[in-house]
């Protein structure tokens, strides 16, 4: 009894005990649930291509299995400095950003990599801009300071590369120590660490050798990967704009570092008493701007105005106009940085484009200076004019194809005599298809994608409006998706009837660009008005028998340009030929949407009918050789019946000749037996 009561005395404290860190696991779980970042929803479009093709979107690569693969741990431990240097190196790897990868082809690496090219910009004018006392002596500590700010940018961009994504076999690999391993043995390493060698110690003490921060340059690989992302992110007309901008940069880079080259030369030369016409710099090659102090409107004009009646030649009263005007206006004057820098970028861009209006040189180091900038500069001008003209080629493509069309356009129509009003109108449609880039067809444009992407990129953009449609409210995805690689894109201009009123109703039309209107008669007013994802005439592509509707009840017209999505009946049914189940329930579905919108009777009529409007041309005669089967096994059956009544009825026609005929012969024998 003792034990007993011990025993469950340690059971009574016991289950409290158990009850309070249940209680204490669930409130921890509970926190922890509260601390995790939200899930992101998926868009409608991402969630109609994951019904279809699965948990796989077109946002969201495939992740490869390298990712899963563990590096194993050190198992000793290196006391050498090498060995300190790779540990202290990986520490600040993994512990710097976490688990942080960034898609080489993210916008987020698109806009760093543009910052990155703006501090590579900013090295490459700033390298020489220190041939100029004044910016020296006006912006030498606010230039320390951007320096040690790019130098930033710089490291840390080091960082930001070792955690780019690679691709293996078109899989993504996001494992930060194959990451690591993949950047560090990679050329581009080199420049990336040569291009933060600490050179401005030496500016500390000798501010004038700027020059020497010329290693910042090797970060030009990161320039080219900015033009390769922006290229990839633009259209084709897009493209010839931002080449032309990156073409006028490095010209004026070029300029720049070429002007500065020229006013260092005449430093050395020696500016102080230099004529206008001398090949150096002088100041006396750049004044200032002078303005008027006389209203534009001359009502001042007895103050402002100078009498030359009696002034033959200017020339010699040019000192008494000299003082006349002097008073009546007054002078800008620029600093002399304005004056050394224009004047110099000018006489660069003289000199690499080689027009040669600039003054001649006048001895053998001004000779070897024209010489080089003249053989440098046809250089470059052949390469910018090459540049220039494959961004005006390239630009110029499309227009040829669209001048041509419309040329074509314009023979033909005045050939057979067409009227001026559909030409002008003609005309307006292919200039609307070519500012739009739709003179290809779409299916040419696609036709390069694997079939799988395809119609992703089909669903992405058609399944979500085709969903919304009440005939296809319960449909399979499946099913959903073959209709949608059905869909014809065709072009309406302004006033086209896309289907008018009492044609036969065999398509449905999604409206993607442009605004449609529903009209009941050819000049009626408008009954509805359908922008961009709405349908019209979905019930067309089902046939139900018993009901009114085989013809348009309405007319449908385009106000503007609209691009419009056409689903014919064929197509439907050809699709149904893999979906019996589909093509019942949408029977059902078309036949209620019907009587709800008519608010008519429904007509007692046979489901095969309406099942054979559905389907293609094999498989009627498929189903009609099915009926013949049928009626001849009917007509046998029928047949067979018939023998076995036939044989029945010959069997009791003999019985009653029989019974009759030995009734005669009785009734014979006993008249005579009689007489």
């Amino acid at each position: 009894q003792i034990l007993r009561v011990e025993t469950t005395q340690r059971n009574e404290t016991s289950v409290p005990a158990f009850f309070s860190v249940v209680k204490s696991a669930m409130h921890a779980r509970q926190f922890i649930r509260t601390l995790a970042p939200p899930s992101e929803e998926l868009s409608e479009s991402d969630r109609h291509t994951q019904n279809v093709f699965g948990n796989a979107t077109p946002s969201d690569p495939p992740v490869a299995i390298v990712n899963q693969i563990e590096v194993p741990s050190e198992t000793h431990v290196e006391t050498s400095g090498m060995a300190i240097i790779k540990k202290t190196i990986k520490r600040i790897y993994f512990n710097t950003l976490g688990g942080f990868t960034l898609q080489p082809n993210s916008s987020a690496a698109y806009y760093w990599t543009f910052f990155v090219v703006v501090c590579y910009v900013y090295n490459c004018l700033a390298l020489a801009i220190f041939i100029f006392d004044d910016v020296y002596n006006q912006a030498f500590w606010p230039w320390v300071a951007l320096n040690i700010f790019a130098d930033c940018i710089y490291a840390l961009d080091i960082l930001v590369q070792m955690r780019y994504t690679i691709l293996v076999d078109g899989l993504v690999v996001k494992n930060l120590h194959l990451l690591l391993k993949n950047y560090l043995s990679s050329e581009r390493l080199r420049f990336d660490l040569l291009c933060l060698i600490p050179v401005d110690v030496i500016l500390f003490y000798d501010a004038s050798r700027s020059v020497i921060r010329v290693t910042r340059l090797l970060k030009l690989p990161r320039v080219f990967d900015f033009v390769q992302m922006t290229e990839q992110r633009l259209t084709t007309r897009n493209q010839n704009i931002s080449k032309l901008v990156y073409l006028v940069v490095c010209c004026y880079v070029l300029f720049h570092w070429n002007a500065c080259i020229y006013f260092y030369f005449s430093l050395q030369q020696g500016i102080e008493d230099t004529e206008p016409t001398d090949f150096k710099f002088g100041y006396t090659k750049v004044f200032g701007t002078t303005f008027s102090d006389c209203s534009i409107f001359m009502n001042d004009i007895e103050e402002c105005t100078y009498n030359e009646t009696s002034v033959d030649k200017r020339e010699k009263y040019m000192d008494e106009m000299l003082d006349y005007w002097k008073p009546k206006s007054h002078l800008i004057e620029f600093t002399n940085f304005s004056k050394e820098y224009t004047m110099s970028l000018y006489w660069s861009a003289l000199t690499i484009t080689t027009c040669g209006q600039q003054p001649w040189p006048t001895n053998s180091e001004q000779n070897i200076l024209e010489v080089v900038d003249t053989l440098f500069g046809l250089f470059v001008f052949a390469t910018i004019l090459g540049s220039v003209g494959s961004v005006v080629s390239e630009f110029n493509e499309e227009r040829t194809a669209y001048q041509t069309l419309l040329d074509r356009a314009k023979f033909y129509m005045k050939y057979r005599k067409v009227e001026k009003r559909l030409q002008l109108r003609a005309q307006k449609c292919i200039k609307y298809t070519f500012d739009h880039d739709q003179l290809g067809k779409e299916e040419n444009t696609l036709a390069c994608l694997p079939p799988r992407l395809e119609g992703m990129l089909a669903v992405h953009v058609h399944m979500t409006t085709i969903a919304k449609a009440k005939l296809f409210e319960d449909s399979d995805h499946g099913f959903l998706y073959e209709l949608v690689l059905k869909l014809r894109p065709q072009l309406y201009a302004p006033g086209d009837f896309i289907c008018q009123k009492g044609e036969r109703a065999q398509a449905m039309y999604i409206v993607k660009t442009g605004e449609c209107v529903i009209v009941d008669e050819r000049r009626g007013p408008p009954k509805k008005m359908l922008s961009e994802g709405s349908t019209f005439g979905e019930l067309s592509i089902v046939h139900v028998p018993g009901l009114s509707g085989e013809t348009r009840e309405l007319a449908l017209k385009a106000i503007g340009y609209a691009d419009v999505y056409m689903l014919h009946r064929d197509d439907v049914s050809i699709v149904l030929q893999d979906y019996p189940e589909e093509r019942i329930k949408l029977m059902k579905q078309a036949r209620r949407l019907h009587l709800a919108e008519h608010e008519e009777e429904e007509s007692a009529v046979n489901e095969e009918e309406g099942i054979m409007e559905t389907l293609s041309f094999d498989d009627k005669v498929a189903k009609m050789f099915e009926y013949l089967r049928k009626i001849e096994s009917d007509i046998d059956e029928i047949y067979e019946d018939y023998t076995n009544v036939a044989r029945q009825w010959k069997k009791r026609v003999t019985d009653l000749e029989t019974m009759s005929r030995s009734r005669r012969l009785r009734r014979n024998f006993s008249l005579n037996s009689s007489y």
